[in-house]
């Protein structure tokens, strides 16, 4: 592998969550928190994801001494099978998306299980990066990239793969690792988080039980931390990106809302 790719590939990480956040610029203040909504009634054991809700984050990143703050919006729709899953970051100089469309399936087991068929993200004014799923002829293409490859079972794109994360860890009783081949803009890589003891968690919107999942810095891939709250329909509360640069992205709940 060059090093050209090598480099990719570890920067990958930093978008699987808040599409642009290293183009946050130090001016866009975040808003005041917002009182979380009660989930109560939007998720249970036979709807482990609710039929829609919008998860609002204070994004920070930062190197150094330097710091940049910024906001994040994670929207979710349902209807009937079909999901639409969209991250927005904006700042004053910067906005960026990433968006998620497919199925959903309901295991009796594993709950729901996210089947993406396209997936797109876009930062400023640069052309979108597509990725297309056919389930039925078994392969994913890349709108960068020549070569197509094969699915693979339980395949998640850069952003189901944060609601993955959490109903795969709801069906192993929050134990055991959570392992998933996800698809980048380019090539699909294998992910495996491993969980900690429950934990509380203090963010913006509320203090939380949490699992904390973690895949660790290392010489290939970067670093992603990962808080997912059983009793926020298993989403993800907090989420931390590491790299060998020494950059650190943090994203931290300052709202929900189920509607």
């Amino acid at each position: 592998m060059s090093s050209d790719c090598r480099l990719a590939g570890r920067r990958a990480l930093l978008h699987a969550a808040l599409a642009g956040a290293i183009g946050l610029v130090a001016s866009s203040a975040p808003r005041q928190a917002l009182a979380q909504t009660d989930s109560s009634a939007a998720c249970n054991d036979t709807s482990p994801l609710p039929a829609r809700f919008r998860l609002a984050f204070n994004a920070q990143a930062s190197r150094g001494p330097f710091t940049l703050d910024g906001e994040n919006e994670l929207i979710f729709s349902r209807d009937g099978p079909r999901y639409t899953l969209r991250s927005v970051t904006r700042s004053v100089l910067f906005d960026a998306e990433q968006e998620s469309v497919g199925d959903i399936l309901d295991t009796p087991l594993a709950g729901a299980m996210l089947v993406p068929s396209r997936y797109s993200e876009r930062a400023g004014r640069r052309e979108p990066r597509r990725v297309q799923f056919d389930w039925r002829a078994r392969r994913v293409t890349f709108s960068n990239a020549d070569e197509a490859v094969a699915t693979q079972p339980l395949l998640q794109d850069r952003l189901s793969l944060l609601l993955q994360v959490g109903q795969q860890l709801r069906a192993q009783g929050g134990k055991g690792d959570v392992a998933l081949p996800v698809a980048s803009t380019r090539r699909i890589s294998s992910y495996r988080l491993t969980p900690s003891p429950a934990q509380a968690l203090e963010v913006p919107a509320g203090r939380f039980d949490t699992y904390r999942l973690e895949r660790p810095l290392d010489a290939e891939h970067d670093g992603i931390e990962v808080w997912i709250a059983p009793q926020l329909c298993w989403l993800p509360v907090s989420l931390r990106y590491t790299d060998d640069r020494g950059q650190v992205i943090q994203n931290r709940l300052r709202s929900a809302s189920f509607d």
